[in-house]
């Protein structure tokens, strides 16, 4: 039987056409199932990428198993949203037998090639039936009982996120071990869409089931034959909100089995099984010029430590050290202990992987100020983000702004966008009233400004964003921001910094009473080309750019010639280091600085850039 249904799986495979951009595995973690070990043979976890590809190359099956069990791959050049259908996925279902997968597909927005970007998931037709966010758990079996000739009726022990638990079986036709035997942990746990049940039981016994296949929008749910079945429209993509979502291409697509494992008689347990994933078009886009603020490597270069609040270490201190944090390229404001309290508070930007969501505390919590309403990132829970908190006051009594983003670059830069999202914090003052906070009624707001600075220090645009909208007559249309959302911030056009501020209606004597924490990723800059026309008069050659910014030991500078002069100065104008520049392609040596801030000055063209040396 598994010989034959290969054969006739490499047969459809070399009679459909497909584009010449293929696809690499790059996760495969299936959850138990009675074909996991098998499709593909796996016994070490060296092998599993290897193996898997192999099995993706030549139209071989690959299991997924139970429920939660996926895959995901990636597209040799993005794979653009092109008229029609743009991806094709092959399975093994027949028309009494579909075992229908949920597909996502993302974008590489930060280039960095790996799947750490938002997902979105294709709408099929089963989209409003479905459960989101189901989650299920399995654990490894105590035992193999591979000699029974019985089935195995509590084999598996799993439980999930809705109260229900249960067993998985082991069919009597299949008696290897369905737990994946190069994983070491002793529990699965796997989180998604929870399509509806498509299983018949044709007699009425448990004996004989028919699985139907959905109408269209998910994998192994129609014959390969039906090559329109199979296939899929970037098009059909929604965000988490079930919102359409306008995408120019994605890099990655993500398939988990859709359906509960069950005990189907026959059939045994439904697992999505895939041969295939392929482009139906050539038609791709360029590497866009963007670029995204790397979070993740600049936690890594800049070997950032986080407390047992998952936050920054360093956001309750009270150095000089610590008032900027970034990469270079993005430099994020840090007020060290909003200048004050002795260290026991912060303003302005900190790093933060808290999956704190909570809304029920009835009292000041400090420990409970860390959190987004999404539970991390972008990228999914537990996945770190820039957090800000706004105080009015500060900003109305300091030069500058608290809550800011600088950009360095060689060109000039525009504003692109970022992610938003409420903090908890914000959020219970809103929906609930919190200490001073009121809850929010008919006409009420809170909102998130970002303002951009052009070059010549001026402010030269605001977008506003809704954290919380109460406006409108029809209570059923009030809004909370409870997720990450895009805030289109390419209206700022031209920018050298970008300052966040927020506004509340619930206002008293003493100033704003909703609390001003909020959550930013993905902040994402487009440098000007000069072919564009936007570019400022100066070239690349007679602007100033020092990197990396905050550095240590070595620091590049662009835009300086063989022979010219570089000067350093502290805080207090005294020159700590003077250089002639021999090579301009070589590092400065600045490790005999003290950690601070510093000003570096091009003495032959009288350009200066800050330097903040760690």
């Amino acid at each position: 039987m598994k010989h034959s249904v290969t054969a006739l799986l490499c047969t459809l495979f070399s009679t459909l056409c497909f584009a010449e951009n293929k696809v690499t595995v790059i996760e495969y973690n299936p959850a138990p199932g009675q074909f996991v070990n098998t499709l593909p043979i796996i016994e070490d976890k060296k092998d599993v990428f290897k193996l898997t590809q192999q099995a993706l190359d030549r139209g071989y099956l690959i299991s997924l198993g139970a429920f939660g069990g996926y895959m995901t791959v990636k597209f040799d050049t993005p794979l653009a949203n092109a008229e029609g259908n743009d991806f094709i996925i092959l399975g093994n279902a027949f028309e009494t037998s579909a075992e229908p997968g949920v597909v996502m597909v993302s974008r590489d927005a930060n280039q960095n090639g790996i799947a750490d970007d938002r997902w979105y998931e294709i709408a099929g037709s089963e989209y409003a039936r479905s459960v989101k966010d189901y989650e299920i758990t399995y654990y490894r079996p105590t035992a193999e009982d591979d000699a029974s000739e019985e089935a195995i009726e509590e084999y598996i022990r799993w439980s999930d996120n809705q109260g229900n638990s249960g067993w998985l079986t082991k069919n009597t036709c299949y008696k290897q071990p369905y737990y994946p035997i190069w994983i070491d942990d002793d529990s699965l746990t796997f989180r998604g869409t929870m399509l509806p049940d498509n299983a018949i039981d044709v007699r009425g016994d448990g004996s004989y089931f028919r699985l139907a296949p959905f109408e269209w929008g998910y994998a192994d749910n129609q014959p390969n034959s039906n090559e329109a079945g199979c296939s899929f429209d970037i098009d059909w993509a929604v965000d988490a909100e079930g919102n359409k979502v306008d995408i120019e291409a994605i890099d990655f697509i993500r398939i988990h089995t859709g359906t509960i494992a069950a005990d189907h008689g026959q059939i045994g347990e439904a697992s999505t099984e895939i041969s295939a994933i392929r482009a139906l078009h050539d038609e791709t886009i360029e590497m866009s010029d963007e670029i995204v603020f790397d979070l993740n490597g600049m936690i890594t270069d800049n070997n950032i430590q986080f407390n047992e609040s998952d936050v920054w270490d360093k956001t309750l201190n009270d150095s000089a050290e610590y008032q900027w944090f970034g990469n270079g390229t993005f430099s994020f404001s840090h007020l060290r202990s909003g200048n004050s309290w002795d260290g026991t508070s912060w303003e302005g930007f900190t790093i933060s992987r808290s999956q704190d969501t909570l809304l029920s505390h009835e009292a000041f919590y400090p420990d409970h100020q860390w959190g987004v309403m999404a539970g991390g990132g972008v990228a999914g829970e537990g996945s770190p983000y820039i957090l800000g908190y706004y105080a009015e006051y500060t900003e109305s009594s300091i030069e500058g702004h608290i809550c800011e983003i600088g950009f360095t670059h060689a060109n000039e830069i525009e504003a692109v966008g970022c992610y938003v999202c409420n903090s908890p914090y914000t959020t219970k003052c809103i929906v609930d009233g919190f200490m001073y906070a009121r809850k929010f009624t008919r006409g009420d707001y809170c909102t998130l400004t970002a303002h951009g600075i052009n070059a010549d220090g001026e402010d030269c645009g605001t977008v506003i964003y809704y954290m919380a909208d109460y406006r409108d007559e029809d209570s059923t249309k009030w809004f909370v921001n409870r997720d990450w959302a895009w805030m289109d911030l390419s209206e700022l056009g031209t920018v050298k910094s970008i300052y966040f501020t927020m506004e509340t209606t619930d206002v008293g004597d003493w100033g704003s009473n909703t609390t001003f924490y909020f959550g930013l990723d993905q902040i994402t800059i487009r440098p000007v080309k000069e072919e564009t026309g936007l570019s400022h008069p100066s070239t690349l050659n007679s602007q100033l750019m020092a990197y990396p910014n905050p550095c240590r030991d070595q620091l590049y500078i662009d835009g300086i010639e063989d022979g010219e002069i570089v000067n350093i100065y502290n805080l207090q104008g005294q020159m700590v280091m003077t250089q002639i520049v021999v090579n301009k392609n070589e590092p400065l040596q600045i490790s005999s600085l003290s950690a601070g801030i510093y000003v570096v000055k091009h003495k032959n063209k009288n350009r200066s850039i800050k330097l903040i040396k760690k």
